[in-house]
């Protein structure tokens, strides 16, 4: 699927049940690997941080494949989220999706933060996109892109 064409349009509350099955079938196996995976408390942690304004779906040939939440401060940007179903991963889309958002913060001359679980194979993507480590915990690595400077 390289190359996959994608679309992108505002989540529906009637989504959340596909919301967190996605989350869960994206992040189980990395948060498993640091904290355990724990239903009741990754479910409580998800309602917590649902945020619906900031979440759309990405879709493919009109198909929900995964979702992204970006959130857009005056300053900065923070990439919260980003899953794709196991079949749609790997194919470009993450890829073209950061990318976009790269091309927009450097035009709009903001910092893009994200953080990802240390088990997430993903921090190599974000390094390939230009994200670099500015501070680790336990836990986490947490990255950044500069807009830059020659723009």
């Amino acid at each position: 699927m390289p190359g996959q064409a994608y679309s992108l349009r505002n989540a529906a509350a009637s989504e959340r049940e596909f919301l967190w099955n996605l989350h869960e079938s994206a992040m189980r196996d990395y948060v498993e690997g640091i904290y355990g995976w724990d239903d009741a408390d990754q479910r409580r942690r998800f309602d917590d941080n649902f945020r619906l304004e900031a979440i759309q779906i990405i879709e493919v040939d009109g198909k929900p494949v995964g979702m992204w939440e970006v959130l857009k401060g005056n300053d900065s940007w923070f990439l919260a989220r980003v899953a794709l179903l196991t079949p749609y991963q790997n194919a470009g889309i993450g890829s073209a999706l950061i990318g976009a958002l790269l091309a927009d913060a450097n035009e709009s001359r903001r910092v893009v933060f994200l953080q990802v679980l240390k088990t997430n194979p993903a921090k190599a993507l974000y390094e390939r996109l230009g994200f670099a480590v500015f501070e680790e915990t336990e836990t986490h690595f947490k990255m950044k892109k500069e807009p830059d400077r020659s723009s």
